[in-house]
């Protein structure tokens, strides 16, 4: 049976794939479906299957978007401090 699975590179990229099966040989993830291959990836560090049960599949979603609403409020706190330091240094240059 047929399931979509999540790979995340090393750099922390994901890609979502369809596939009946992951494989690893020599270092390499292979993704089959109906036996044949139809994506491998090199640069990866883990992987997983999405769920298909729904409470499971909120839980995940929930949790995602959790880390993307951290990520999101880490990237303004960094905007918020470069712009004070664009305006000291602006200050101070008068």
């Amino acid at each position: 049976m047929s399931s979509t699975y999540v790979v995340t590179s090393n750099e922390g990229d994901e890609t979502s794939i369809f596939a009946d099966e992951m494989v690893v040989d020599e270092g390499i993830l292979y993704a089959r479906q109906s036996g044949i291959q139809i994506g491998a990836f090199r640069d990866w560090s883990h992987y997983g299957r999405v769920p298909s049960n729904p409470v499971e599949a909120n839980v995940h979603a929930a949790l995602a978007l959790r880390k993307a609403t951290e990520l999101h409020l880490e990237a303004i706190q960094r905007l918020n401090k470069a712009a004070d330091e664009f305006r000291a240094s602006r200050e101070e240059s008068r």
